[in-house]
């Protein structure tokens, strides 16, 4: 028996609010510290001197795109609380340079 198109827009809205509540990152391709904004491609002394030092540095291991192709990377993660309104941010590094930026919890 076919699904009613109501039910099925109801199970995707379901879905989707599941997946908003538990906490599936939001990835942006930039991070405001003040008034200057750090951008992918940015270096890390670029972001120490403008965001200042991560509240925790983290080694993780990624899957990452580099020239069109996929891999399985190591990065750092560096975490910043920068005001207790906004979320927090994850900053992913890799080989010196700003490759992501994820938004955390409050």
């Amino acid at each position: 028996m076919p699904t009613k198109p109501h039910a099925t827009g109801l199970l995707a809205l379901i879905l989707w609010s599941a997946i908003a509540l538990h906490g599936i990152p939001a990835y942006a391709d930039s991070i405001r510290c003040g008034r200057h904004v750090i951008s992918l491609g940015d270096t890390v002394e670029e972001l120490s001197r403008e965001c200042g030092e991560p509240i925790k540095r983290q080694s993780v291991q990624e899957t990452i795109q580099i020239d069109g192709s996929f891999m399985k990377a190591r990065l750092e993660l560096w975490h910043y609380q920068l005001d207790e309104r906004r979320l927090s941010r994850e900053v992913l590094v890799y080989k010196g340079e700003v490759v992501g930026v994820r938004m955390g919890s409050r």
